[in-house]
């Protein structure tokens, strides 16, 4: 009898055993971390559809009344220029900054019709970015080259996430963003970062990850177009990329050199606007 007990009792252990196994089976690996284990904060970057852009965080910028300005602009093909699109849009004549006092004027642009990029047609060739093949991931780290005040000037930034820009004004936009938490610039200043907006901006390996299209001074965020959005301006405009490009790469330190070196191959020039 108590032999039979102990076989009822190891036969209902044995049971309980394999309930608890198929039970974990289906419900999948843990998603709460073991102790003392690394989180990564990395997650796959989605690429929201057109209109689809619930739950994300928004802001808003204004675009006013066209006038005279600068930005900044980087070769993407032979004689294929980007830039953002306010930084173009309904001027009467668009260019780049060859060097100072030489101004090259565009063939013709063309502007993306929901996101903040833009293409420049113009005679004159420089090396162009290379494309990294895949969009970044939040932690990562980026490096914004450009023309800041009118200025050479450059700044390093960590990806946030995701965002929702709505652009009012002069034209209407909603756009997937992605958010950079500034971590220094060169030099050092705390004012806007009026003139670096359509500026390249790359990751460590020195391959182009976004556009720079809007920043906030205040709360030390800069905000850079979506990889789908410029892969789509890149494909309307009919640029060729060429896949020998040549890219620098980056680190903190020497940062301030590879922007230089980007700017005076001609790869990144200063991008006009003439309002008559």
């Amino acid at each position: 009898m108590r032999l039979g007990n102990n076989r009822i009792g190891l036969l209902g252990f044995l049971l309980v055993m394999i309930l608890s196994a198929v039970s974990t089976y289906l419900k999948g690996p843990s998603s709460s971390p073991k102790d003392g284990g690394d989180v990564s904060v990395r997650r796959p970057l989605p690429t929201p559809p057109p209109g689809d852009l619930a739950g994300l965080p928004e802001f808003s910028v204004e675009i006013g009344e066209k006038a005279d300005g600068r930005g900044t602009a980087f070769a993407i093909g032979s004689g294929f220029w980007m830039t953002a699109r306010h930084v173009v849009d309904s001027c009467d004549v668009v260019g780049i900054l060859e060097r100072p006092r030489r101004g090259l004027r565009a063939r013709s642009y063309s502007v993306h019709r929901s996101a903040d990029v833009a293409v420049m047609r113009i005679d004159r060739s420089a090396p162009p970015v290379r494309f990294a093949d895949a969009p970044p991931q939040p932690g990562d780290i980026a490096y914004h080259v450009g023309f800041p005040r009118g200025k050479p000037g450059e700044l390093r930034s960590r990806m946030l996430g995701l965002s929702v820009m709505n652009a009012r004004g002069r034209y209407s936009t909603r756009e997937p963003v992605i958010a950079w938490a500034e971590l220094e610039r060169f030099p050092e200043d705390s004012s806007p970062l009026s003139g670096i907006s359509g500026g390249p901006v790359f990751d460590s390996q020195g391959r182009l990850i976004g556009v720079h299209v809007a920043g906030s001074v205040r709360r030390g965020r800069s905000f850079t177009a979506h990889p789908s959005s410029i892969r789509e301006m890149v494909d309307r405009s009919g640029a060729a990329l060429s896949s020998a490009a040549e890219a620098l790469p980056f680190t903190p330190d020497t940062l301030p050199a590879v922007a230089d070196a980007l700017r005076d191959r001609g790869t990144v020039a200063m991008a006009l606007c003439d309002v008559r």
